[in-house]
């Protein structure tokens, strides 16, 4: 269905697709570089997927694997081993991406991290790699336009403490960092 699907796409359908989370399996990424090719796309990057061809978090270098499982409530949704691992499976996936990753006209990255990961990581020869934050919904709310002190007692916290915003759709996995955060609170 994904291959007919993207095939069908003109530009008097859409003048712009933007692409997310392409790596569920549940898209053709030949179709999706096909369509890169003929039509005007941007793909915005949530994990590391794209940028290490096949690894959605590589956390290899951050720490071991087994603090990783420590850290992990719930599935693994990574892999934790070094990007050269003889897997199988790794090595099917980074040989269809070598020959197939979609070529975006930009690549969006929510961090710096993501966009230097994407820049060096060769995959994107001739797409424009742009970093812009995610944003939070605090940017429509009154005191989001007040002074520090008095904003922070109009949302009922302390003013003589710090504040630390995380957001993550699922913070009980290690990747998202809430280990780091926890002890950057204590």
């Amino acid at each position: 269905g994904s291959i007919a699907a993207l095939r069908s796409i003109s530009s008097e359908d859409f003048d712009l697709v933007h692409l997310h989370n392409l790596h569920s399996g549940w898209i053709s990424i030949r179709a999706v570089r096909e369509l890169t090719e003929r039509f005007p796309c941007v793909w915005t990057l949530h994990d590391e997927w794209a940028p290490k061809r096949g690894l959605t978090y590589d956390l290899t270098g951050k720490m071991s694997p087994s603090e990783v499982k420590r850290l992990s409530h719930g599935p693994i949704r990574y892999i934790p081993y070094h990007r050269y691992h003889e897997n199988y499976k790794w090595r099917r996936t980074r040989s269809l991406l070598d020959r197939c990753m979609p070529q975006p006209k930009i690549v969006i990255c929510p961090s710096q991290y993501m966009a230097g990961l994407a820049r060096s990581s060769g995959v994107f020869p001739r797409s424009e790699i742009v970093h812009i934050r995610n944003g939070t919904r605090m940017l429509d709310m009154h005191e989001a336009t007040m002074d520090r002190a008095d904003a922070k007692v109009a949302l009922g916290l302390s003013p003589d403490r710090p504040a630390l915003l995380m957001i993550s759709a699922d913070l009980a996995q290690a990747h998202k960092g809430i280990g780091l955060g926890v002890a950057a609170i204590k």
